[in-house]
């Protein structure tokens, strides 16, 4: 295998792992939201939400619970409850729990501004300031399962300990900040060893597109293939993963590996003998 080529398949796997690291993270936290707290969230403020407007519309309020289930906010939360069991479990360290009063903060300020937009509900400023004070009441509830976290590696065993230590190394700092460093070093490297003729438009094209089908298609599928049973050795209960952040992510790649191979074929027609003179001149 010639340099090159060896660059080049470097740079597609580092490429590959580099979208797989921006993906982990939501993707885990967004498994243990649905799995643990984003119903339950949402059944505790409902307790407030219709102790105060017990008139409001169901297809609205189904609407707001739906919204708050779903809470990106819940996912911070989350995903700074999984950082903290991940690094309890990897280092041996004593447990200590994440400051999230902000994400729940803002959570119910959304809550808020939901009921006004979607519910139709006015809210004067004093019972704005109820409503606030009455779901930090509702945060410790929340907070109290979010607490059996650390508790999953005794329940489960070595899966879900193996998982978070896994988990810990892939979305840690110095290897992800190590990964993004060797994709763009070789990157780099193989855009000056293939710049004759443009070559290393082909060589971005090609990791692009093969690293693209891998996350949007291949990997979606091998992960709904064995979601259930891995899940239930993890979590405790069979559940089906959100694939749709790998998707996102291999889209991007496929589109911009689809526009470099668009624009090499582009280029080489407009190079090649008997092509338009007006075109020639204007490449120059």
């Amino acid at each position: 295998m010639s340099k090159s080529k060896a660059l080049s398949f470097l740079f597609t796997f580092l490429l590959l792992l580099s979208g797989l690291l921006f993906c982990i993270r939501p993707v885990c936290a967004d498994l243990i939201r649905e799995a643990y707290i984003g119903r339950a969230v949402a059944l505790r403020m409902n307790d407030v939400i219709f102790a105060h407007f017990p008139d409001m519309d169901i297809e609205a309020g189904i609407a707001i619970q739906e919204k708050m289930e779903r809470h990106r906010q819940l996912n911070r939360m989350t995903a700074a409850y999984l950082d903290a069991v991940a690094d309890c479990v990897g280092s041996g360290a004593a447990w200590s729990s994440p400051d999230v009063s902000e994400a729940f903060e803002k959570l119910s300020q959304d809550v808020i501004l939901a009921l006004q937009q979607e519910g139709g509900c006015v809210i004067s400023p004093e019972l704005e300031a109820q409503l606030l004070t009455e779901f930090r009441e509702k945060q410790g509830a929340v907070l109290s399962i979010l607490e059996e976290l650390p508790s999953l590696p005794d329940r489960f065993g070595r899966p879900a300990r193996a998982a978070l230590i896994l988990y810990r190394f892939l979305t840690s700092v110095p290897f992800t900040a190590a990964v993004l460093f060797l994709t763009a070093a070789i990157g780099i490297l193989l855009y000056f060893r293939r710049k004759e003729n443009a070559e290393w438009i082909k060589s971005f094209a090609a990791a692009g597109l093969a690293d693209g089908i891998v996350l949007a298609i291949l990997l979606p599928l091998l992960i709904q293939a064995v979601t259930l049973p891995l899940t239930n050795r993890v979590l405790g209960r069979s559940m089906f993963i959100d694939v749709s952040a790998f998707r996102l992510s291999g889209t991007v790649l496929l589109l911009a590996g689809g526009l470099l191979a668009a624009f090499r074929l582009l280029s080489r027609h407009a190079a090649a003998p008997g092509a338009d003179p007006e075109t020639a001149v204007s490449e120059r």
